[in-house]
């Protein structure tokens, strides 16, 4: 993503700027996501949680947010979206199959 995206994906926090002076990492996290939700379709959304894994392994508690807000929503059929929850990291998964299915 440009910085022109981020900013544009957390315009209602004042942009990249207002998410750091105000610490809203989580709710950063969600913008970011529901933006390429919508800019990438399903394949592409699991390539990309597949792709940048180890990079979602590195900040648990605020990008699970991401990958939550991301899948969330989405029409897509329940394979690709249990697909998509696979590629996200073994940590998240759980949380988003219960969210997504009810019980695992």
């Amino acid at each position: 993503m440009s910085a022109e995206q981020i900013d544009v994906a957390c315009s209602h926090l004042d942009g990249y700027e207002g998410v750091l002076a105000d610490r809203a990492f989580t709710i950063g996290h969600e913008a970011l996501g529901r933006f390429l939700q919508t800019s990438l379709d399903g394949p592409a959304r699991r390539t990309f949680l597949e792709r940048f894994r180890e990079e979602l392994y590195r900040d648990p508690g605020s990008q699970c947010y991401f990958v939550e807000s991301f899948i969330d929503g989405v029409e897509i059929d329940d394979d690709l979206r249990r697909t998509m929850i696979l590629a996200a990291p073994a940590s998240y998964q759980v949380h988003l199959e219960r969210l997504n299915f009810g019980s695992v």
